[in-house]
C-alpha cells in the first residue's frame, strides 16, 4: 500500500462554521457598546428633559410676579410673596426671596441674597430653616426691590438616582438579551453550516446520495444555499452516475472482443513454425490482453457493488480464521518476491462480523497485494484483526515509502496512481473495489502516513458482528 511521491492535491473543506461566525463576534462587542453608549444618552437626554421642565416652571412663577409687582406696586408684592412663603418650605418645589435694592433681606424663605446677577437659571444651595437643598434660582431686578425664585431639584436629584439605577439595569438585561441572541442565533447558523460541511465531506467520501436536510420551502439564506448545495449535488451525482454507466458499457462491451482476441493469440502461439523473437512479443501481448481483462472485470465487479443492495451473501464468520488463511496462502507468495507478511489476531476471542465472506477476502487481499505493487523489496507487511469498541476492525500496515498527506484522501478513487510515469503495476483500482466492498458492508475506510508506511483501517460497525 505504498505509493510514490506525488504531487496531486486534494481540497480539504476547512471548518466553515467558525469561520462564517467571526463576524457576528465582531459585531457583539459594538452592540454592547452601543447599548452602554445609548444608556448614556437616554440618561442624559432625560436628566435635560427635566432640568429644561423644571426652568420652564420657574421662568412662569418669576414673570406672574413681576407682572404683579408691575401692576399692583412692590407692596402688593410683597405681600404676595410672604402668602406663598407661608406655605413652602425646603421640601416644595418653589421658594421666594424679595430684597430692597441693598440686598436686605425683606420677605421670603431665601434670607441671602444669592450671588447672581443674570436672569438665567443657575444651581444654587439655600439654607432654610437650618435645612439645606439644592435650587436652580432665577433673579429678577425691579425697580424697588430684587426678586430671587428658586425651585428645588430634589425630584431632578431623585429620579436622576432612579434612572442611574434603572438604566444601567436596562442595559445588562439588553446585553444579556443579546447575548442570548446572538448565541442562539451561532448556534443555529453552526448548526446548519455543519449539516453543509457534513453533506460535502459525506458526497466527497463517496456517499453520492449525502444531501443536506431543509424546510421546503427554504426560511432564510441558509436554507437557499442548502437549496443550491442539494441541487448541484443533484447535478453532480447525475453525472457521476452516467459516467459510471458508461464504464460500465464499454468494459462489458470490450470483454468479449478482448477474451477471443486472447484466445486467438493463445491459438497462435502453438504454432511451432513461429520464431523465438514473434512468441516472446505474442505472450507479451498475451500478459497485456489479460491485464486489460482484469481491469474491465474489476470496473464491472466495482459497478455491481456500487449498484447492489442486497445482503442475501451475508454470513456470520471469524475474521481472524479468514485472514489466517489469507496469510497461510500469500506468505510464500509474498517472501518469493521478497516482502514478508505477518498476521497478528486476537488469540483467544474470535473477531466475528457479518459479511460477504467472497467480498472480504477480495478487500484483504487486495489491501496486502497492493503493497508488492507499489513498494520496494523487502518491505514488511502487518495484517491485523482486531475487536475495537465499535467494532470488527482490518488494519494492514507496512514500512514503505508510504503515501503523501495530500494524495491519502484520492487513493481510494478509481485510476487513481500516484506514480505518474505510470512504470508501476496496476490498474488503480485495486483500493477502489476495496473502498467498494467497505461502502456496501457499511464499514469506514481510512489511510494514514506513518512516516515511514502506510496505514489502512477498515472499521465496521457494531451492528456488523450482531447475529441475525
Amino acid at each position: 500500500m505504498c505509493a510514490a511521491q506525488g504531487t496531486r492535491s486534494v481540497r480539504r473543506f476547512r471548518p466553515t462554521s467558525a469561520r462564517a461566525l467571526r463576524l457576528s463576534r465582531r459585531l457583539v462587542p459594538l452592540f454592547y457598546l452601543a447599548v452602554i453608549l445609548a444608556s448614556v444618552l437616554i440618561l442624559l437626554t432625560v436628566r435635560s428633559s427635566l432640568i429644561s421642565t423644571i426652568e420652564t416652571g420657574l421662568h412662569s412663577a418669576m414673570t406672574v410676579l413681576v407682572d404683579n409687582e408691575m401692576d399692583e406696586g412692590v407692596v402688593e408684592l410683597q405681600h404676595v410673596v410672604s402668602i406663598l412663603s407661608r406655605h413652602s418650605d425646603i421640601a416644595n418645589e418653589q421658594v421666594y426671596g424679595l430684597f430692597d435694592l441693598n440686598g436686605q433681606h425683606i420677605v421670603g424663605l431665601i434670607e441671602t441674597l444669592p450671588n447672581i446677577s443674570t436672569a438665567q437659571s443657575h444651581p444654587f444651595e439655600i439654607s432654610i430653616n437650618g435645612l439645606k437643598g439644592d435650587y436652580l434660582i432665577q433673579r429678577a431686578n425691579l425697580a424697588e426691590a430684587i426678586l430671587i425664585v428658586g425651585v428645588s431639584t430634589q425630584v431632578l436629584d431623585r429620579l436622576t438616582t432612579e434612572l442611574l439605577i434603572i438604566v444601567p439595569l436596562l442595559a445588562l438585561f439588553l446585553m444579556g438579551a443579546g447575548f442570548w441572541v446572538n448565541s442562539v442565533s451561532n448556534r443555529s447558523i453552526a448548526d446548519h453550516l455543519g449539516e453543509v460541511e457534513g453533506a460535502l465531506h459525506k458526497f466527497a467520501g463517496g456517499d453520492l446520495k449525502a444531501r443536506i436536510a431543509m424546510q421546503d420551502p427554504p426560511e432564510d439564506q441558509i436554507g437557499d444555499l442548502s437549496f443550491q448545495v442539494n441541487d448541484n449535488l443533484d447535478r453532480l451525482d447525475l453525472a457521476i452516475g452516467s459516467i459510471k454507466h458508461a464504464s460500465q458499457a464499454i468494459a462489458h462491451d470490450l470483454r468479449t472482443p478482448l477474451t477471443r482476441t486472447s484466445l486467438a493469440l493463445q491459438s497462435v502461439l502453438k504454432d511451432e513454425g513461429l520464431s523465438d523473437s514473434t512468441l516472446e512479443k505474442l505472450d507479451s501481448a498475451t500478459i497485456e490482453l489479460e491485464q486489460l481483462g482484469t481491469t474491465f472485470d474489476t470496473i464491472l465487479r466495482i459497478s455491481n457493488i456500487e449498484a447492489s443492495q442486497s445482503k442475501i451473501n451475508f454470513t456470520l464468520f471469524d475474521l481472524g480464521a479468514m485472514a489466517n488463511e489469507i496469510g497461510e496462502s500469500y506468505a510464500l507468495a509474498l517472501e518469493d518476491a521478497g516482502y514478508t507478511l505477518q498476521v497478528t489476531t486476537p488469540k483467544i476471542d474470535n473477531v466475528l462480523v457479518r459479511a460477504d465472506r467472497n467480498m472480504i477476502a477480495q478487500l484483504i487481499i487486495n489491501l496486502v497485494t497492493n503493497v508488492m505493487k507499489h513498494c520496494p523489496h523487502g518491505t514488511d507487511v502487518e495484517l491485523i484483526i482486531a475487536q475495537t469498541e465499535t467494532g470488527a476492525m482490518i488494519r494492514v500496515t507496512d514500512n514503505g515509502p508510504g503515501v503523501p498527506e495530500e494524495a491519502l484522501a484520492s487513493i481510494f478513487t478509481s485510476f487513481t496512481r500516484l506514480d505518474p510515469s505510470r512504470k508501476s503495476s496496476g490498474s488503480g483500482l485495486g483500493l477502489a473495489l476495496v473502498k467498494a466492498i467497505a461502502n456496501h458492508h457499511d464499514a469506514h475506510v481510512n489511510a494514514t502516513d506513518k512516516a515511514p508506511g502506510l496505514q489502512v483501517d477498515v472499521q465496521f460497525g457494531p451492528s456488523a458482528g450482531a447475529p441475525v
